[in-house]
């Protein structure tokens, strides 16, 4: 566990219980998602004593009994991040509850709970998007409700606001015996600043796996405005949505035994229906669709095919299967097998399992294709997992893609023939994100520190590694960033891009659920890529006259003035004042 640097002192109390305060706010009118039993320790804390006043309400919340004074067995025993289980009396009636809290560092902040460990499972459907101010827009859900929840730049950490309820009582979520089937967003921007937020989940009513859509309006205030509930007339479960620089909406959704795809102008009527089915391979399923959109809005689909030409049973074949979409004909190419030029992840002999799986298509900014998954084929046991990548140039001069290159490991486990495969060093689910004009790209992919298939929370362990690739090649070695010890960390997602402040410093945002044995929270955190230079307001390397200039022509405004320069704004508090000119006046004649 990531510790920070002193235990917890009374200032201390006194912040905790104002952020629970804030967090806890209900001012708007809206409901908000119980936080389960997990608080974000402040700054500096690394410990609190288990009789600090600020565990009341999570201790609190975990009690079932009729009321009365509750005391634990916690004491004065001094507690560190991570889990701690404890046991509530109720002096009232004499009866006791037991269950975990959880405590984070200082940065891991608590969205919500969820009874669900596989709220972010599909790693191709994007969770947290940026709009143009740098805020972030953020889709889960419980178990059983769907919420959307809005962040604002505050220094370098975001401010929550109230989560908003995406579905209502007559559409929960679909589920399955594995989990519930997900959620996803995508996001365009009108002319008067507002955010136009597209929401889809798969519910289990009015029809079983109803592929829902709501479309909010988000004013510059973070105000929010939610349309009507709408059925796209879909059936599935995992779904990826797009919008192309029309603002024409794209979905894709897993039927299992197919793929299909449909588009809107208004997320109501949706048309050009196209199906991919698993018997038209020999296969046996057709899963986690990725849909990506490029400068000139063509689509490229990409989709987990099982059972591929027939295999399943003795020996299992999973690849990826991609297309494009033409914008103007409507058409779509033939399906491509994006490994077919490798021998090693052709048909499987001897029992063995090729698996391509949970792949992850990304597309950045000079329309090159990402793909990551992770897969079976330095092993050929089931489950037996290490992650890959591959990419694909496209050349701007003809405006076309060169060949799939060869794929590189970006883990690989360390032993075989012992365990069940899913235990320590096992990766799984990648999710890439690149960084705005330059070649660097991350990878964040789940990691399996102890045996997954146990119930025993004491060695049913996984992380999140993050991999960074600059220059042409992936760097060495990789960056624990929820480095829980005791936790189940699973299916870490990051936005398809990297935030770049103007001044050239980058950050990249993750949210994940963590949790024990059926009672999990759903966490975010930003990691702090580096770079830039502090009070460098144009981003040209340098802090000099240029950028006083820059700033004085903002100085005493505030977002949302005709001539406010959010480069100016060097503290992200939405004004430019004196602390940015302080900021830019202790940094004047640095170079990058």
């Amino acid at each position: 566990m990531n510790m920070i640097s002193s235990v917890r002192t009374p200032a201390a109390t006194a912040l905790v219980a104002l952020l629970i305060a804030l967090c806890s706010s209900t001012a708007s009118g809206v409901v908000i998602p119980p936080a389960g039993r997990a608080i974000e320790l402040p700054p500096g804390v690394t410990a609190v004593a288990g009789d600090d006043p600020v565990l009341a309400p999570i201790l609190d919340a975990a009690v079932s009994t009729v009321g009365g004074q509750v005391v634990h067995n916690l004491g004065e025993s001094l507690l560190t991040p991570g889990k701690h289980y404890v046991t509530w009396r109720d002096l009232a009636d004499g009866t006791t509850a037991s269950a975990y809290i959880y405590l984070y560092p200082y940065g891991w902040q608590v969205l919500g709970r969820t009874d669900n460990l596989r709220v972010f499972e599909h790693n191709g459907a994007r969770h947290l998007l940026y709009d143009s101010a740098g805020r972030l827009h953020a889709i889960y859900n419980d178990g059983t409700a769907v919420w959307y929840r809005l962040a604002v730049r505050s220094g370098n950490r975001m401010q929550w606001l109230d989560p908003v309820q995406v579905n209502d009582r007559g559409t929960p979520i679909a589920s399955s015996t594995w989990g519930t089937r997900g959620q996803t967003l995508t996001l365009h921007e009108d002319a008067d600043g507002s955010v136009i937020v597209d929401c889809v989940w798969s519910a289990s009513r009015p029809d079983q796996r109803s592929i829902l859509i709501r479309r909010l309006v988000v004013d510059p205030a973070g105000s929010v405005t939610a349309s009507e509930i709408r059925d796209t007339g879909l059936r599935g479960s995992f779904t990826c949505l797009v919008i192309d620089s029309t603002g024409r909406l794209h979905l894709a959704v897993e039927v299992y035994s197919s793929i299909v795809y449909a588009c809107s102008d208004d997320g109501i009527n949706w048309t050009g229906h196209q199906w991919w089915y698993a018997w038209q391979t020999s296969g046996t399923a057709c899963r986690f669709p990725n849909l990506v959109v490029d400068s000139q809005d063509r689509l490229h689909l990409l989709y987990q095919a099982e059972g591929y030409n027939g295999y399943s049973g003795s020996s299992t074949w999973w690849v990826g299967l991609y297309t494009v979409r033409d914008p103007v004909t409507g058409t779509w190419a033939s399906l491509q097998n994006v490994l077919q030029d490798f021998p090693e992840w052709g048909a499987p002999s001897g029992g063995r399992d090729v698996l391509l799986a949970y792949p992850n298509l990304l597309i950045d900014d000079r329309d090159n294709l990402h793909l990551s998954w992770h897969g079976t084929v330095r092993s050929g046991i089931f489950a037996w997992d290490d992650v890959f990548y591959m990419r694909r140039m496209h050349d701007p001069i003809g405006d076309t893609w060169l060949p799939w290159s060869d794929y590189a490991i970006l883990h690989a486990r360390d032993h075989f023939g012992t365990g069940d495969g899913e235990d320590a060093d096992f990766t799984w689910v990648p999710s890439l994100a690149y960084v705005p004009g330059e070649d660097t790209l991350y990878a964040l992919i789940m990691f399996g520190t102890g045996d997954d298939e146990v119930t025993d929370p004491a060695v049913n362990l996984t992380d999140s590694l993050l991999k960074t690739y600059q220059s042409g090649g992936w760097l060495a070695g990789s960056e624990d960033v929820t480095d829980t010890q005791d936790l189940r960390s699973w299916y870490a997602n990051v936005p398809p891009r990297a935030w770049v402040d103007p001044n050239g410093r980058a950050w990249l945002d993750m949210i994940w659920v963590d949790g024990t044995l059926g009672d999990y929270n759903v966490l975010f955190r930003r990691i702090d890529l580096g770079g830039g230079l502090e009070g460098d307001c144009d981003g040209d390397g340098y802090v000099c006259v240029r950028d006083l200039l820059l700033m004085a022509r903002s100085f005493g405004l505030v977002r949302g003035d005709a001539a406010f320069d959010a480069r100016a704004d060097l503290n992200f508090d939405n004004g430019v004042n004196a602390q940015d000119l302080l900021i830019l006046a202790n940094n004047f004649g640095r170079t990058r």
